[in-house]
Order: C-alpha cells, then sequence, then structure tokens
C-alpha cells in the first residue's frame, strides 16, 4: 500500500478515499462494462473480453472523429499491437466515447468530422 511506503503521503491518501463514493463508482464501472460489452458482442471473430481495433474504429468514425483521430485513439488502445482492444485500456478513454455518445445523440444525422 502506498501509505506504508510513503508515511508523508498518509494524510491525503486517507482523505481521497474518505471521500470516495464506492457505489457512485461501482455504477460508472458497471455501465462502462455494458459499453465494452456491447461493442464486444459486434465482433463475431473474438474469443471474447476483447474488442477488435477495426470495430472500435467503425464507432469513432460514426462519432465523428477525424481519421487522424481514429487512428490516435486506436493506436493507444492496441497496446500489444495485434488488432485487439483489452477492457482496461478501453476504460482509459471512456469519457471521449461518452462525449461521443452524447454528439451522436444530440445530433444524430451531423456527419462532419470536425472533432
Amino acid at each position: 500500500m502506498i501509505c506504508v511506503k510513503y508515511p508523508f503521503h498518509r494524510p491525503m491518501v486517507k482523505n481521497l478515499i474518505n471521500q470516495l463514493n464506492c457505489s457512485a463508482m461501482d455504477y460508472k464501472l458497471k455501465k462502462c462494462k455494458e459499453l465494452f460489452y456491447l461493442l464486444e458482442a459486434q465482433d463475431t471473430d473474438n474469443d471474447g473480453g476483447v474488442v477488435t481495433a477495426s470495430s472500435l474504429g467503425i464507432e469513432l468514425h460514426a462519432g465523428g472523429l477525424t481519421k487522424e483521430h481514429e487512428v490516435y485513439v486506436v493506436e493507444h488502445l492496441d497496446k500489444q499491437k495485434n488488432g485487439l482492444i483489452e477492457f482496461l485500456d478501453y476504460l482509459v478513454y471512456v469519457p471521449l466515447f461518452v462525449e461521443i455518445h452524447d454528439s451522436i445523440c444530440g445530433n444524430p444525422l451531423e456527419f462532419s468530422r470536425t472533432k
């Protein structure tokens, strides 16, 4: 534990833990898993627990990202460079995916690539 190794962090870490709302975090993590598994369900050629980079690219394109941004995100998520994205890597970009989702829901017929 970080508090044992670095005693000067103990009050800061203790304060963060006291402010932590586990139910809200659990709910958000559940929703993130649902998004991931929805994307995973579209992939018929994987063993489960991963999403293909190509299907994520399609979702990013549908969300209006430029081709450069699509490539950037997929390259950063595909850590092993095998075309597969694991949940923890996916989790890092959830704020972007939520923004894309809100953008699509807000204006589903807007096809400009300015994001």
